[in-house]
């Protein structure tokens, strides 16, 4: 079992850290300026996953729990879901309904809930590594988190574990193939639990997720990329009726010539700089503000809006972001 357990801690701390970027892109991704969440007619049960996959089971399980229709994005080149629920009950309740349905749906092979599971050892942890999906997190009342990922060799037991910690197979290289999470919040003021969820197919390469290398992300035929710049990452709404996308680059040149180079490149492909964008521009040597050393434009044509943000980082280079929506 201590082996068992060194090659669990092993998997966890990649496993769930690519979960935990995901989450974070999903924040960034489905909510909107206005606080609320985009409608998706995506039907991801019916999305290319092989049938009684773990990824069709984890959204099954959301469905069933009441989830809206799950969003789904390209975030550098890996596939990814995500899904947003309301609930008048407290997320310590809630755990036990999702725990329940994961178990219904062939995910755990128990249910974990706050009295059996924060702190305990090799049972949960080993479900956890093994497609289920178990509580990883709890800070105070308020905040409570669910994860699990999926092995590369399709593990569904201590033994398929440490095969593959033995394993020489460049596919396994990458530990494993998906992941599912879900973080759950209580609001006090209004008394309700928001509950998000993120997942991905069972494609994913977390290696992807540290940084965006040539050939791994479509080509943004819109927005082009910054001299001297390196992706770091890349965006994209799988949904046709909607045109989100983002990218964020990091570049050697000082952020007057980057802004000066968007500022151009827009301007001849047609987009025309809003008159916000401009009159802060114009402002903006006059004025001291928490946040100034960032740079803002923002542009419009046919309707669609694109905002670029430019700001230095601690290593000396400047980082852009841009961000293409409705």
């Amino acid at each position: 079992m201590a082996s068992l357990k060194s090659t669990l801690i092993t998997f966890g701390k990649l496993g769930l850290a690519g979960a935990s970027i995901c989450a974070i892109a999903g924040i960034m991704a489905v909510y909107q300026p206005d606080g609320t969440i985009q409608d998706s007619q995506a039907d991801i049960l019916d999305m290319s996953f092989i049938e009684l996959s773990n990824s069709a089971k984890f959204a099954s399980a959301l469905d069933n729990l009441g989830h809206d229709e799950p969003q789904s994005f390209s975030i550098n080149g890996n596939v990814v879901h995500f899904s947003v629920n309301y609930s008048r009950k407290h997320p310590r309740e809630l755990m036990k309904d999702y725990q329940e349905e994961f178990v219904n749906q062939g995910l755990n092979k128990k249910a974990w809930t706050e009295n059996n599971s924060f702190g305990t050892g090799d049972q949960m942890l080993l479900d956890g590594m093994t497609g289920g999906v178990v509580p990883t997190m709890k800070r105070g009342d308020e905040y409570y988190a669910m994860g699990g990922v999926v092995p590369a060799n399709g593990a569904d037991d201590e033994d398929g574990l440490l095969a593959l910690g033995r394993s020489r197979d460049p596919d396994h290289r990458k530990v494993f193939k998906g992941h599912h999470f879900v973080e759950m919040f209580w609001d006090r003021e209004k008394h309700r639990s928001t509950v998000t969820a993120t997942w991905s197919d069972e494609n994913f390469d977390y290696l992807k997720m540290v940084g965006a290398k040539g050939g791994d992300v479509d080509v943004d035929m819109e927005v082009p990329a910054c001299p001297s710049c390196s992706r770091i990452s890349r965006v994209r709404d799988l949904d046709p009726n909607r045109s989100y996308s983002s990218n964020v680059y990091s570049g050697t040149k000082n952020k007057r010539d980057l802004i000066g180079f968007y500022r151009k490149a827009m301007a001849k492909r047609g987009w025309v700089e809003t008159e916000s964008s401009s009159m802060f521009t114009k402002m903006r040597p006059f004025v001291e503000f928490q946040g100034d050393e960032a740079s803002f434009m923002q542009f419009t044509k046919g309707g669609r809006f694109l905002t670029i943000v430019g700001y230095p980082d601690k290593t000396g280079n400047t980082v852009i972001h841009t961000v293409l929506g409705i």
